[in-house]
């Protein structure tokens, strides 16, 4: 259908400065610095910055996971949860140098079982 689509740079840009406040923790963890004013890159985001009015994706930008769930027993997170138990090792036992692993952020949504 054409409602699927990919989502353009400023539209990325947009979301990602409304949903700054929520992610200042994972940014921090990440190692991600985020600007909302203006400086020397200008205005910057976890995954994108608008330097001179372009706006352009951050080369250290996370690979974003978004997943919704009600937290029943129905739905078996374990895959999920294990992969990012794995992925986390992995990035534990890379040199400093090693750019070859994204940073992940996971962003679980769901208000559990009523």
């Amino acid at each position: 259908p054409d409602f699927f689509h990919s989502t353009s740079l400023t539209d990325r840009h947009e979301l990602m400065l409304r949903l700054a406040p929520c992610f200042e923790s994972a940014s921090e963890r990440l190692n991600i610095g985020m600007h909302r004013g203006a400086n020397e890159v200008g205005e910057c985001t976890m995954c994108t910055l608008r330097r001179h009015g372009k706006i352009e994706l951050r080369d250290d930008r996370p690979k974003i996971i978004v997943s919704s769930t009600s937290w029943t027993p129905d739905e078996d997170f374990s895959v999920l949860l294990d992969a990012l138990i794995l992925l986390e090792e992995k990035l534990n036992t890379c040199s400093t140098n090693d750019q070859l692993l994204p940073k992940v952020l996971v962003v679980v949504t769901g208000k559990g079982p009523q």
